[in-house]
């Protein structure tokens, strides 16, 4: 009997992650990965916030340039 450890060249590698995706087209009658393809999910949320949030800052900062203070 050989043992896995004293063989190393015979030990498993494990693919990099690239090439262990799944990069195939779902099929038409399976049902869709929600957790990918779901608008309400937690990323995409959180990338809206942040680009409301970027638009509103972006926003205000021209409108503190427009603004000039009259002294009377």
């Amino acid at each position: 009997m050989r043992d896995a450890a004293a063989a190393p060249e015979e030990a498993y590698t494990r693919q990099p992650k690239r090439m262990r995706k799944n990069h195939d087209l779902p099929e038409y009658e399976k049902a869709p990965n929600l957790g990918k393809n779901n608008p309400m999910n937690r990323r995409s949320l959180k990338k809206d916030a942040k680009r409301a949030r970027k638009i509103q800052r972006l926003v205000a900062k021209a409108a503190g340039e427009i603004d000039v203070i009259a002294f009377t």
